[in-house]
Order: structure tokens, then sequence, then C-alpha cells
């Protein structure tokens, strides 16, 4: 998603994916350093998900420790990260602490990218939470996504100057790029078979997806029809 002020020349967005990597589900931030940070850009995030009933019955129980910011494997596998977040987390801690700093700095003209990863099962969807429905996107469930949607229109409502947001949504599977809001029939759609999109660098070195398209938005309704249709 891009937001972009019609009083700056500036532009800002905020990006999801999804990938794969480690059994707990982990958060990446990439955002530019504020006062007093150094060169520091990306912040870490861990989420430890709570065992499933099937895995309890199996007689499966947690093996981390959690100290603060460090993760605790046992032996002298330890690992610290800028944030922790045990199998009883709330999603509103996490979106608060990992994310708003990012929509300030998006609102800022910065850009920002948050990366989920993990393996399957491991909990990234329900973090993130893509579902623009039901428990999942609204109260105490919702995830990182319709919480960051919903609070971009409540701030560009109050801002005195106007605000464009433009919305792209893409799917990365075995290396091939498809447009998750493309018309059916058009380029990267599920009817257009074995067209997939092409990452291209620009000449100023930005990165790009070839064909991609963009449909700008108003309200957090808009953002949940075109997720949905």
């Amino acid at each position: 998603m891009e937001a972009t002020s019609s009083s700056s020349s500036s532009s800002s967005s905020s990006n999801t994916t999804e990938g794969g990597g480690p059994a707990a589900a982990a958060a990446s931030t990439v955002e530019p350093p504020a006062a007093g940070e150094g060169s520091v850009s990306v912040k870490v995030a861990v989420r430890v998900r709570p065992l499933s009933s099937g895995e309890r019955s199996q007689g499966c129980r947690e093996c981390l420790h959690l100290e603060n910011s460090i993760v605790d494997a046992g032996g002298d596998r330890r690992f610290d990260y800028d944030y922790v977040y045990g199998s009883g987390s709330a999603q509103a801690d996490i979106y608060e602490q990992t994310t708003v700093p990012l929509l300030n700095r998006v609102l800022d003209g910065f850009n920002a990218t948050i990366l989920a990863y993990g393996q399957t099962g491991s909990g990234k969807t329900f973090t993130m939470g893509t579902s623009f429905s039901g428990s999942e996107s609204h109260g105490e469930n919702a995830g990182i996504i319709p919480r960051a949607v919903a609070e971009l229109f409540v701030r560009r409502s109050a801002m005195r100057r106007r605000v464009d947001v433009r919305m792209s949504f893409l799917e990365i599977h075995h290396e091939d790029i498809h447009d998750l809001l493309a018309a059916p029939g058009s380029e990267g759609s599920a009817a257009a078979v074995g067209q997939q999109l092409a990452v291209r660098e620009g000449v100023d070195g930005a990165l790009t997806v070839s064909g991609l398209s963009t449909h700008e938005v108003s309200d957090i309704a808009q953002v949940e029809a075109l997720i949905q249709r």
C-alpha cells in the first residue's frame, strides 16, 4: 500500500509479504533510523505460537524459554532479538510495538516494510491478518494488516493536506509472481496461464514489479472489497 501526500514530492509505502523459515513466526520491520539509533534500520521480532490441540495430544511441550529480548532454546542456543513475544501475547501489543512506529514514518514520507516469515503453520497469517472478515479483522484477533489499514485512513481524515492511497497485492509462489488484484484475463491473473510478472530494476536502481496493477482506495471498505473479490 502506498500513501502519497500532494504537498510533498516524497512518497511512502507499507508492504506485507510472507515466506518460509523457522518454527516460530517472526516479523521483520524495516524503517529509517530515528535519532540516536545510528545506522540500524532493521528490527526483528519473534513470536512463539501456542501448541495446537493435536500437538498437546501427542505429548508435545514448549521448548523455548523467553527472557526479555532473549530466546533460549537450551544449551548455548540463546538468541537476542529486538522484540520477543510468547504464546500468550496479544495482537494489539504486537501491532502497537512493531507497526505503529512504522506507520508514523510512512505518514512522514518514508518507506516501510513489514515481513512475516516462518514455516507452514507457524502463525504468519494469524499475525499479519490478511482476512478482512469475521473475527480476524475486528476485535482482539485482528492482525497487523487490517489494524494498519484502518488506522491509516483514520489518520488521513485528520490531516489537513491531501493524501492519496494506492494499493497493490501480489503473491510470490515458487519464484513466480502473481497479481492478486488483476482483473480476470489480464496479465498476472489466474486466467492468464503462464504469464507471471517480473521484477525490473529502473535506471535509478529502484526495483519494481513490471505490470503489477495499482488501485486507488479512499476507505477501508474499498480495501476489503479488493481483497475479497
